[in-house]
């Protein structure tokens, strides 16, 4: 066998491994990815009431600000009304919560409603 020959040989032999381990490689992300699914199925099942613990936390939390932020923007709303010039008192606006009516935290306690916490 000549020399060109032994070498397109070889390249075949070498592209024949490549494919041989490239398929290898699949079958094992494929059984990683199984098993990382049933893994994290069963870490989800053990720790559900803890997080279900921890959200319901935030939401009461969160229902907390959302009737303070309520009260805070009725006392604004008054000193508006009555045309009182409060700068003084350095206005601030939640405006980190979204929307008075329609913001983060309606939206957040919402989906996790939904979510069935």
């Amino acid at each position: 066998m000549s020399g060109k020959a032994a070498s397109l040989q070889r390249v075949g032999e070498i592209d024949t491994h490549l494919k041989t381990i490239t398929n290898a490689l699949e079958i094992i992300r494929i059984r990683l990815a199984d098993a990382r699914s049933k893994a994290s199925l069963a870490v989800c099942a053990k720790v559900k009431p803890e997080y279900a613990r921890r959200v319901k936390a935030m939401a009461d939390a969160l229902e907390q600000v959302q009737v303070a932020r309520a009260q805070y923007d009725e006392l604004r709303s008054d000193l508006d009304a009555n045309d009182v010039s409060w700068g003084s008192l350095v206005p601030m606006t939640p405006a980190f919560l979204g929307d008075y009516r329609d913001g983060h935290i309606p939206r957040w306690l919402g989906e996790a409603k939904r979510a069935g916490y």
